[in-house]
């Protein structure tokens, strides 16, 4: 099994990241897992950091060059570094808990699925969520679904839960993952390259089900906390999904 961390600039961040993945408890006997960073800075802004945290890591913790600034290329270059049969995914600026890694695992055993989802809670910078938004609902993904729950994306009623992504994912290398590029690298600047690999998954009726107890918890900065920001990200988001959908009727 491979954690795969996509990264670009935010060291500080992506320690605390490496920190909680290596701290994951509860895992199976016999179970071979290993962590991989795709470092997607042209100066390889993570390697100081991958080489000094490997001492302290109870697993292989890898450093993988990823080319320069395209998120879908970085994915692609940890998928292909990875050496598990099942892929988690976590960003940069996620810290899983103790037992998020055994929680999508044992999901995927239980159920059979070919991916499981899981909730992201937020921490903000200064402690406290904006003004404008003080429960922090806009910033968190949480589908309140059963445990082990299917989720069918591509259906609209019943209602379904939106705003899937690899953010906080795991899935099966061989029904999920099996192409050598399977993030589209023409939205790796852009954004969607994972709501587009998710939902023609979905058309291809892999089974996606909601993995409730594994948690991870998502940090933002300053910049992230104002109204704009969040109007910015809502219709980004939107875009993403009805271009993923309909790209015959938005693209010319």
């Amino acid at each position: 099994m491979s954690i795969v961390i996509p990264c670009y600039d935010r060291m500080d961040l992506l320690e605390r990241t490496l920190s909680a993945c290596m701290g994951q408890t509860g895992v199976p006997d016999g179970l071979i897992w290993e962590i991989v960073v795709a470092d997607n800075h042209p100066d390889r802004m993570a390697r100081d950091v991958v080489a000094r945290l490997q001492p302290q890591s109870p697993v292989p913790l890898r450093h993988v060059p990823a080319g320069v600034r395209n998120i879908a290329h970085a994915r692609n270059c940890g998928v292909a570094a990875a050496k598990g049969a099942f892929i988690a995914f976590v960003d940069d600026d996620e810290a899983p808990e103790p037992g998020w890694m055994t929680a999508h695992f044992t999901c995927l055993d239980r159920t059979g699925a070919d991916a499981s989802f899981g909730p992201k809670y937020p921490v903000f910078a200064g402690g406290s969520a904006p003004d404008w938004d003080a429960d922090g609902r806009f910033y968190t993904t949480d589908f309140h679904m059963k445990q082990d729950a299917e989720i069918y994306p591509l259906r609209w009623f019943p209602p379904q839960p939106r705003g899937l992504g690899t953010g906080n994912s795991m899935m099966r290398r061989a029904t999920c993952l099996a192409e050598k590029t399977p993030f589209d690298e023409k939205l790796g600047r852009c954004g969607g390259e994972d709501t587009l690999l998710l939902l023609t998954l979905a058309h291809e009726k892999r089974r996606f089900v909601w993995c409730a107890n594994a948690r991870v918890w998502e940090f933002n900065e300053a910049g992230r906390m104002t109204f704009a920001y969040m109007c910015q990200r809502v219709q980004r988001s939107s875009r993403h999904s009805a271009w993923c959908v309909w790209p015959s009727v938005l693209i010319p």
